[in-house]
């Protein structure tokens, strides 16, 4: 039960921080870290301990990458290398992939709200296609054409989706 309620502690106030501030603090991510997996040791010795740390380490990994790519900030790759140490890896990286999913049907909300889903689209396709052509052919993209998100609503959605489904 304890862990369940630290996730639900954890991705609540960093949904609303990321919310309002646009960024999940390091105090909030940093001692989930920490914490969950000397919590794990402590409850069920070694086995314990790599039950957190695979689930840190697999939970963070595709973030990261996302993170490198400038695709993601790392307030969210903390709070699922966090969520992966408190669940594990398998309900983490179930966590994660419910909220990619929430953070997809956000960001077609945020950009027809804003109305912005063509140029969202347009630049999609040029970067697919740039992948083929190229470097002097490429087509350019403008930073003011792209959208930022905030992930921490998509990232609350998905986690507790995924606590609450079978």
């Amino acid at each position: 039960m304890l862990p369940i309620i630290a996730t639900i502690a954890l991705i609540s106030v960093a949904a609303v921080t990321d919310w309002r501030k646009g960024e999940i603090p390091n105090w909030l991510t940093l001692p989930p870290l920490l914490i969950a997996p000397f919590m794990w040791f402590c409850a069920d010795a070694l086995p314990g301990l790599q039950f957190s740390v695979l689930g840190l380490f697999g939970c963070g990994l595709v973030p990261y990458f996302a993170f490198r790519r400038g695709a993601m900030g790392g307030g969210d790759v903390k709070l699922f290398a966090a969520l992966g140490a408190i669940n594990g890896m398998q309900l983490g990286m179930e966590m994660l992939m419910l909220s990619l999913f929430a953070g997809v049907a956000q960001t077609i909300l945020v950009l027809i709200h804003k109305r912005r889903l063509g140029t969202c689209l347009r630049n999609c396709f040029r970067l697919t296609v740039n992948v083929l052509l190229p470097r002097a052919r490429r087509f350019e993209i403008e930073s003011l054409t792209l959208t930022e998100l905030r992930l921490g609503p998509a990232i609350l959605v998905g986690s507790a989706l995924s606590l609450v489904l079978p």
